[in-house]
């Protein structure tokens, strides 16, 4: 899942951007690999891997960011209904005293086909544009970066805000009633220097920390139930797979998280042979599976496939004109058999904002929400955003 300090590393390094589109990077880490998932009581250590998410940058970058997101007027990413790996962070929002622009769509009308078992449908063409509004909804949970990670979110499958505060060692589930966990005193885990993920099945969240002894930006990636008799404990561990520089994306898939390098520019993300950083747990420790929705984007030809992929069927999105650019979009799965994915570049302060509706019936519905930047999709549509310094809700209204 890209965090907000990847996307203030990103701002920053817009100016090789050019360059960086030469040089494929990833390929050259190609042997850093990683392990399954061990029990928390098993001493072997996984090789190291190359996944993502370092949230220091934002402090030094914000000022800019800021100044970057009102110039170029970045786009909203798309709302993921499972937790998509959510790929974007958002960026703060203009100073108080600047409304934001009024968000435009465009809906474009596809040619569905029948959907069946272990079929697709396919997409293309008619753009019609219209006017749609947003509602802005703050969580009163402020980012909080004071010379450390920042407060980081995700959200379940069901789209509750879950929220870790590193200053607090509290991972925090606003359900109803909330649920507050305090991990100050869990073993083998740095509380100031952990990072909230993602939230997988049965209410277990992965969360990253800093590997003891080591002082590169390498990362133990722990599951953590936030429900159930094991609440608060670490139900298993996976060490040095964390790249912590912010230049990958965790992505969840059917056996587990992968990860999504930023510069291999592959087609396919994520790869069908991604190594598994981890394997799925429930809240008690055992093995679970995620027979989906589980998403996948493929570029090619100066457009972006969208397929999501359920227990007996696949269903697909074809969006023209998007360059193959680096990272993993956000992207989620909707409630309604659809999907949504965002297609901000967020190395490219320039690129342009489009997050689309992907519809049951194959048509999409284009939306710019500039400045905000979602990073991550609740199953209804609602995009969580950063809006003067905390999180909100952005919603169609």
């Amino acid at each position: 899942m890209t965090t907000i300090d990847d996307i203030a590393r990103r701002a920053a390094v817009d100016a090789l951007d050019d360059a960086r589109r030469t040089v494929d990077v990833e390929r050259g880490l190609a042997d850093v690999r990683s392990q399954a998932m061990r029990p928390t009581d098993t001493a072997a250590p996984p090789a190291r891997s190359s996944t993502a998410v370092r949230w220091w940058a934002i402090t030094a970058s914000a000022a800019a960011i800021v100044a970057i997101a009102v110039a170029a007027t970045v786009v909203l990413r798309d709302d993921d209904r499972r937790l998509v790996p959510v790929d974007s962070l958002p960026v703060d929002s203009l100073p108080s005293t600047a409304a934001p622009p009024t968000p435009t769509e465009a809906e474009t009308t596809l040619p569905a086909t029948t959907l069946s078992p272990a079929t697709t449908t396919s997409s293309a063409t008619t753009v019609a544009t219209a006017t749609s509004g947003f509602e802005l909804e703050p969580l009163g949970i402020a980012v909080g970066c004071t010379g450390g990670p920042c407060t980081s979110v995700a959200l379940t499958d069901e789209g509750v805000v879950v929220a870790y505060d590193p200053a607090a060692a509290e991972l925090t589930m606003y359900a109803d009633p909330p649920v507050v966990l305090d991990v100050s005193g869990l073993d083998g885990f740095d509380p100031e220097q952990s990072y909230l993920e993602l939230i997988g099945l049965d209410e277990v969240a992965y969360l990253a920390t800093q590997s003891a002894g080591i002082t590169d930006p390498v990362g133990d990636l722990v599951a953590i139930a936030l429900t159930g008799p094991r609440a608060g404990e670490v139900l298993a561990r996976a060490d040095q797979v964390v790249d912590l520089s912010g230049d990958s994306d965790l992505v969840p898939t059917a056996e587990g998280i992968v990860s999504v390098g930023c510069c291999s520019f592959d087609p396919v993300r994520p790869a069908a042979d991604a190594p598994r950083l981890v394997d799925w747990v429930d809240s008690s420790g055992a093995p679970i599976a995620n027979v989906g929705p589980n998403l996948r984007v493929e570029f090619a030809d100066g457009s972006v496939t969208v397929v999501r992929a359920d227990a007996r069927n696949e269903r697909t999105w074809t969006i023209p004109g998007v360059a193959n650019y680096r990272g993993m979009p956000t992207v989620g799965a909707t409630a309604d058999g659809g999907a949504i994915v965002s297609l901000q570049d967020t190395f490219d302060a320039t690129s342009p904002s489009r997050v689309v509706e992907l519809h049951p019936d194959g048509t999409t519905t284009e939306h710019s929400v500039a400045p905000y930047v979602p990073f991550a999709f609740a199953p209804d549509g609602s995009m969580l955003v950063i809006d003067d310094g905390e999180y909100a809700w952005l919603r169609f209204s």
